[in-house]
């Protein structure tokens, strides 16, 4: 999937305007042209614009003249464009935006219930509906009728949740892989605090009132309707980071140890962390994937390496994406899959290396990578 020509990107250091996010349709291998969904931002005469779009498929091969445009939002902003697509179990499409702006999100987008930003929307893909008083202009998707804003002339009714000023890694603890069915989103902070959330229809998240837990005026905290609490928070550091990753609930086999646990990371540390759950109450401990004096075909070797993103195989085992430099344009970029310590019961890690370009990578930051598959030790 090569869709360069559309997409928007500069060679600014810390970009993070590009292709966002990929999602494949549920039944994306049961039929013979397959469905793939895409998030990008796109620039129009001048001036920028989340794009959803939907490509048809076939071996594996996206036919980039079949794009149909499902939502084109405008973005104030070069920053705060969110970007994650996921289908819940419900086999809807959960569409992750950000606030649009660049720090404090002074238009108030992420409370406004009638401003697509700074929102989770949930369609149907699999049906078509007409946007309301207009019977001339078709809808590419349907809006699910039990959408918690439906009816409420003051609110769009493809909103799910609000409240939210970058949540651009997300993920689903899939019940087919023995999960809870519950969305995880990491929403990133402005200088203060980073959070992941459990993403949950109706409720209001908190910004631009509050950052994690802080209240920026405690009288406008107090009219915060079916607010939803970060499940976990941390400050800015140094040494923890400024910009969350959050990843997904661990549901293989190779680590008994990590089973139900949810992984998260940071972009500016590349550190990663794992969140347990008991009794309601979220506790976090370091995860170090790659000790540097074990480490692998030199994977993780230098601690400076930014974490874009994890990512899950179908049978619940996971990878990361790294890259050395925090640049869409330099073309250097690395894929681990996460295996057992050398000297266990599985086999010896082996690795290889490919140069693929251009890749079709779900990257916030890259469009040509070198990929090195390669384990990780625990």
């Amino acid at each position: 999937m090569d869709i360069r020509d559309r997409v928007m990107t500069s060679g600014t250091e810390g970009e993070e305007r590009g292709l966002l996010s990929v999602a494949l349709h549920p039944r994306y291998n049961q039929t013979s042209v397959g469905r793939v969904f895409s998030y990008y931002i796109r620039n129009v005469s001048g001036q920028d614009y989340t794009y959803v779009s939907e490509f048809t498929a076939t071996d594996d091969v996206v036919d980039v003249t079949s794009e149909r445009f499902l939502l084109r939002v405008r973005q104030p902003f070069v920053k705060g464009n969110g970007g994650q697509l996921l289908f819940g179990d419900d086999g809807l499409l959960y569409i992750f935006t950000g606030d649009g702006t660049g720090n404090d999100d002074l238009q108030g987008n992420a409370q406004d219930s009638q401003s697509f930003l700074g929102k989770v929307l949930r369609v149907d893909v699999d049906q078509q509906g007409l946007e309301a008083g207009d019977s001339s202009s078709a809808r590419l998707y349907h809006i699910p009728p039990s959408n918690p804003f439906i009816g409420n002339p003051h609110a769009r009714p493809e909103v799910f949740a609000l409240g939210l000023r970058n949540p651009w890694r997300c993920s689903l603890d899939s019940k087919n892989r023995g999960g809870t069915g519950r969305i995880f989103c990491g929403d990133t902070g402005t200088d203060m605090f980073e959070e992941i959330n459990n993403v949950q229809k109706g409720r209001n998240y908190g910004w631009n009132l509050k950052e994690g837990t802080y209240c920026f005026n405690s009288l406008n905290c107090t009219k915060i309707e079916n607010e939803a609490k970060p499940i976990y928070t941390y400050a800015y550091s140094p040494d923890w980071g400024s910009a969350v990753v959050a990843g997904y609930v661990y549901r293989g086999s190779h680590f008994s140890q990590l089973q139900g646990s949810l992984l998260y990371g940071d972009v500016v540390t590349g550190h990663t962390y794992l969140l347990r759950e008991s009794g309601g109450n979220w506790t976090s401990r370091e995860w170090s994937v790659c000790p540097e004096s074990r480490c692998p075909c030199q994977a993780r070797h230098d601690k400076s390496a930014f974490l874009l993103a994890f990512g899950q195989r179908d049978d619940g085992e996971l990878m990361l994406l790294m890259a050395s430099e925090f640049s869409v344009l330099k073309p250097r970029g690395t894929l681990f899959q996460v295996v057992p310590p050398i000297g266990t019961a599985q086999k010896p890690v082996t690795c290889a290396v490919a140069t693929l370009s251009p890749l079709p990578v779900v990257s916030l930051l890259l469009l040509h990578v070198l990929y090195r598959l390669c384990g990780l030790v625990m």
